[in-house]
């Protein structure tokens, strides 16, 4: 029904027809086809001879890497923090907005009172935006389930999304606590669990025989570098402050990295982009490194290297000169931020944008399909048990409020699309 009612509208656009503005809101949890619907229509614009009139978006780069689109900041030129777009793309009008999601998959980032769905919107922004979303009024739910095959599983996981597990549902998510007698704890020393330790990067130096390069950032001030007292008050800022742009950054060959800001989305250069380190270049400046470093396996940098290979885990693009398939170079970025007050310091630091991706957050794994994952559901501690009332207790009553309104809009959409498509109803 959604790629219909999209296909129509597109169809009437491209003979001449002038439709009224399309509004829809695509719900469904993960698993549903969200993506592939998105691929089917991506597919529909292409074999129209019309790309050009669709722009993809989403909310992260590994999310927009996915769908062969760009950021939501990158297509509306919206400034990181705040400030005006830095063009008019956001202005030109749409004859069609379509959103795809799931309120239930992560939290709001500002929080429950200031998302979409909140009741009673905090601040005059938050009221626009909650009028604006009100607006969509073509809305439609995909329920059917096609990556969970296990029926107990695929029913523990829709009470979980609402607060309303059973007795018998927690004791079978407790089953996959891996400090409980009955789990069946996996074989951690064999694929695909080989890639996750505690210790996961000296781990695989210590494996592989391959040498741990320790790279520092390239700090300076005005050209110089730092002092000593910079450079301590730098050590202790977190990667939010250096725009994720780590103080230091241990590197070796074969690793599993992450890309940690948006370097180019279409070539899958994205914060959130997994892959493995194939060649580390040092810098031309470093000195000559020790035999006695090379036999202890761990060297210390005095600069970022100067190029780092990642072969990506998904990449569409064609092999680039030279380099083999899903290969691409990575080269230390620059960003800007300032310590101290009274008065403040501007300091350039020069980095490469990689962390270590043997454990991430939930939010870098948006919009992608693990196969083999571990899961920390509390705050503190890795793989414990857990609070009952994670599991008992509906994310939030505002959610829960909007749920009905959203399943009144489905029914009306449903309706309204029988009535106008009787032929396809009629048996």
């Amino acid at each position: 029904m959604a790629f219909t009612i999209i296909a129509e509208h597109l169809h009437e656009i491209l003979h001449g027809g002038d439709p009224p503005q399309l509004l829809m809101v695509i719900h469904g949890q993960g698993g549903t086809g969200k993506t592939r619907l998105l691929q089917a229509i991506t597919k529909m614009f292409c074999d129209a001879g019309c790309a050009e009139r669709l722009a993809k978006t989403a909310l992260s780069g590994v999310a927009a890497c996915q769908i062969g689109g760009k950021t939501l900041h990158s297509w509306g030129t919206l400034p990181a923090g705040k400030g005006m777009p830095r063009s008019d793309t956001w202005i030109n009008r749409p004859s069609a907005v379509v959103v795809l999601g799931d309120f239930h998959q992560f939290p709001p980032v500002a929080g429950h009172n200031r998302a979409l769905y909140s009741q009673r919107p905090t601040s005059n922004k938050c009221q626009l935006g909650r009028n604006i979303y009100t607006e969509f009024n073509t809305v439609i739910n995909l329920s059917q389930q096609i990556r969970i095959t296990d029926p107990v599983w695929l029913d523990i996981l829709g009470r979980a999304r609402i607060g309303a597990c059973t007795s018998e549902d927690l004791s079978e998510i407790r089953r996959l606590v891996l400090t409980m007698e009955d789990c069946k704890v996996p074989d951690f020393s064999v694929a695909p669990w080989i890639r996750w330790n505690n210790r996961a990067t000296e781990k695989h130096r210590a494996q592989s025989g391959e040498v741990l390069f320790i790279c520092p950032a390239e700090d300076s001030t005005h050209g110089l570098p730092l002092d000593l007292q910079q450079c301590l008050t730098v050590a202790g800022m977190s990667p939010k402050d250096t725009e994720q742009l780590p103080t230091r950054l241990k590197l070796v060959k074969n690793m599993r990295v992450m890309i940690t800001r948006n370097l180019a989305t279409t070539a899958n250069l994205s914060n959130g982009s997994r892959g493995s380190v194939v060649e580390i270049k040092l810098d031309v400046r470093e000195d000559h490194i020790a035999d006695e470093a090379i036999t202890e396996g761990q060297v210390f940098l005095q600069y970022p290297p100067a190029l780092v290979i990642i072969e990506l885990d998904y990449c569409e693009l064609p092999a680039l000169r030279g380099l083999p398939q899903h290969q691409v170079p990575l080269t230390p970025e620059k960003c800007h931020f300032t310590i101290g007050s009274g008065p403040s310091t501007r300091v350039t630091r020069r980095q490469l944008p990689l962390t270590p991706a043997y454990a991430f957050t939930d939010f870098k794994s948006q919009g992608q399909t693990i196969e083999h994952v571990l899961v920390d559901i509390g705050r503190t501690t890795l793989l414990r048990d857990f609070d009952n009332n994670l599991f008992l207790r509906h994310p939030s009553e505002d959610l829960r409020i909007e749920e009905s309104r959203i399943e009144g809009l489905v029914e009306e959409t449903k309706k309204l699309f029988k009535s106008t498509h009787q032929q396809v109803f009629t048996l």
